[in-house]
């Protein structure tokens, strides 16, 4: 009989933010993994999934976001183990400060089809090119 697996679960958000008739989606340069990524993170003991997506998108943005919906989530291997990321569109509602950190050094806000260009993992590419029909 196989080993059990454990599934990590995390969850994060397309954070949009409407100037005019242009949209844009916060994406977030991590300087340990020199890559671009949509912001998200672990669940904290006791957070439900959307609780936790609106914690790490303010931690990792400074902005504090609102759910709208949810997006299909994206699963990929870390080190052998499934992850999957569950993630939800959520309306800009405060614009806080950014202050880098260890995990996140800087944070741009782009349109959808400009991320697809700037996003490292294809799977995130994916996720963006479905929610918003690119």
């Amino acid at each position: 009989m196989p080993e059990s697996t454990t599934i990590d679960v995390a969850s994060g958000g397309l954070l949009e933010s409407r100037d005019s008739a242009d949209l844009q989606i916060a994406v977030i340069h991590r300087s340990r993994y020199d890559d671009w990524t949509l912001p998200k993170g672990h669940l904290e003991a006791g957070e439900t999934i959307e609780q936790a997506a609106i914690r790490e998108v303010e931690e990792e943005t400074g902005c504090r976001g609102e759910i709208i919906e949810i997006v299909p989530p994206i699963a990929y291997l870390v080190n052998g183990q499934p992850k999957i990321v569950v993630f939800y569109r959520m309306r800009l509602v405060e614009r806080g400060e950014f202050t880098p950190d260890d995990e996140v050094s800087s944070v741009e806000w782009m349109k959808p089809a400009e991320a697809l260009e700037r996003l490292t993992h294809r799977v995130e590419c994916n996720l963006v090119a479905g929610a918003y029909s690119l």
